[in-house]
């Protein structure tokens, strides 16, 4: 069986543990990052990441510069930005720099899941 990973990119603790919770139960390997800078970083060394939750507001590197970067490694990994700024600027940034979706904060955990399975089942080209 081919185990999916999930990069969650967020620099609270709290929220990539309840992200953790909802998401373990379907045996995803799992991986933290903190900033964007992690995120990048974790990116190029683990090449087997399937898709990544980004928060767009973070110290340091925010989610829009990692998602950038991240596609300019690879422009078909799925990348949903999970964020508590959801004003319309915020979501066409998101979407422009090539987020495939935008998840408001606080989220619908069935949403989630219904989201990261999607994603994860379908290839993009």
């Amino acid at each position: 069986m081919d185990i999916k990973t999930i990069l969650i990119v967020d620099d609270e603790e709290l929220n990539f543990h309840y992200i953790e919770l909802i998401l373990r139960k379907f045996g995803y390997s799992l991986l933290h990052a903190k900033d964007g800078f992690q995120a990048v970083k974790l990116y190029k060394e683990i090449i087997d990441i399937d898709l990544i939750l980004m928060d767009l507001m973070m110290p340091g590197m925010d989610g829009l510069e990692a998602t950038r970067l991240i596609l300019q490694m690879n422009p078909t990994i799925p990348i949903i930005a999970i964020t508590a700024y959801t004003t319309e600027g915020s979501i066409k940034s998101a979407k422009q720099i090539g987020c495939v979706e935008v998840i408001a904060k606080p989220f619908n955990k069935d949403h989630l899941i219904s989201r990261v399975q999607h994603y994860l089942s379908t290839k993009r080209s």
